[in-house]
């Protein structure tokens, strides 16, 4: 993973850390301002945080996506093929 990535990586880790921690149940992820994400940032989100909060018991994952950017109707759906506690929610 490229280095400009290791920070985002590192708050991922402690959000998946901190919810685990807490016991919560539901993680939300709001993408709908995110105009451009490049390849390096879609596995970022994908590894680091999707696939690891599947790993947490008994958490489920949403993720607000906005039809208005390809790349995320073409691209998020996808990541329900990896974990079945996800929601994927375009507006």
């Amino acid at each position: 993973m490229p280095e400009e990535y290791e920070e985002i990586e590192d708050f991922f880790e402690t959000v998946i850390n901190e919810v685990s921690e807490e016991n919560l149940t539901e993680l939300i992820l709001d993408l709908r301002a995110l105009t451009f994400l490049n390849s390096s940032g879609i596995k970022t989100i994908c590894v680091s945080l999707v696939m690891e909060a599947d790993d947490v018991e008994g958490l489920r994952m949403k993720i607000l996506c906005s039809n208005s950017f390809t790349w995320q109707v073409e691209t998020i759906p996808t990541f329900k093929d990896l974990i079945d506690n996800l929601d994927i929610v375009f507006e």
